[in-house]
């Protein structure tokens, strides 16, 4: 479990946008308003931009939480709105 943990905080550092909640369930996972999601299944929260995945773990569940990318605009480069869609969709993008 240690080395999960520890593979998964270094996964944390180099892909940034991406961190893991454990759950304390074996079957599935349990979304923000209570829900059961099976294994494997990919859900959005539109509110907040992020896209969660239940995976399997060595003892229980995690959650694979997916954010947004934090740009800033630089030169003639703007950010531009998200379109209000599903992750990635949702998300700021930078127009040049």
């Amino acid at each position: 479990m240690f080395r999960l943990l520890l593979f998964l905080s270094l996964l944390t550092l180099i892909l940034g946008q991406i961190t893991y909640e454990d759950q304390h369930r074996r079957e599935g996972c349990t979304d923000g308003k209570g829900a059961f999601r099976k294994l494997g299944e990919i859900w959005t929260e539109r509110k907040s931009c992020i896209q969660r995945r239940c995976l399997p773990g060595a003892f229980r569940v995690i959650v694979q939480i997916k954010r947004c990318p934090k740009i800033e605009p630089s030169g003639n480069c703007t950010i531009k709105a998200g379109n209000g869609n599903n992750f990635p969709d949702c998300c700021k993008s930078l127009v040049c």
